[in-house]
């Protein structure tokens, strides 16, 4: 029987020096890149200083691993994103670069097409000219033979 007082004062003792009187040492920090969150840590049957929710110490746990695995998952992201856009650039660069050699050719093939036609205008040009002189010379010599020949 005085095993049995002497531990229900001691358990009472413990209990009541248990509770520290700041709970400052035991709020839970929360970072997430650069913004941190704390979290106030109530005992049983204390009152919450503000509105909100309360969370038990195993969803905090699943929340603080959350928010540290959340910069990695945003790494993650980010690196699957750069490898499908430098994708993504080097086959717009090569559709781009096919483009132009198609245009290039195609720029060269017209230019080609340009100078033989203007070749082609120039020689009929020429040839128009001596067709002309020359049929205007034999109207003229059969004007000059026809006058001739009658009078």
């Amino acid at each position: 029987m005085r095993c049995f007082i002497i531990s229900l004062v001691l358990c009472l003792f413990s209990s009541v020096n248990a509770e520290p009187k700041s709970t400052e040492l035991l709020d839970f920090q929360l970072k997430l890149g650069q913004n941190e969150f704390v979290l106030t840590y109530l005992f049983k049957g204390n009152r919450a200083p503000e509105e909100g929710y309360l969370l038990p110490i195993p969803d905090l746990a699943l929340l603080k691993v959350e928010f540290d695995s959340f910069e990695e998952s945003l790494d993650t992201v980010r690196d699957f994103v750069k490898k499908e856009c430098l994708l993504e650039i080097k086959k717009c660069q090569k559709d781009s670069h096919e483009r132009y050699k198609r245009l290039s050719k195609e720029n060269e093939d017209l230019l080609l097409s340009l100078r033989l036609q203007t070749k082609l205008y120039e020689e009929q040009k020429n040839k128009t000219i001596f067709y002309s002189i020359s049929s205007v010379a034999a109207t003229s010599l059969m004007a000059f033979i026809v006058v001739k020949a009658f009078y």
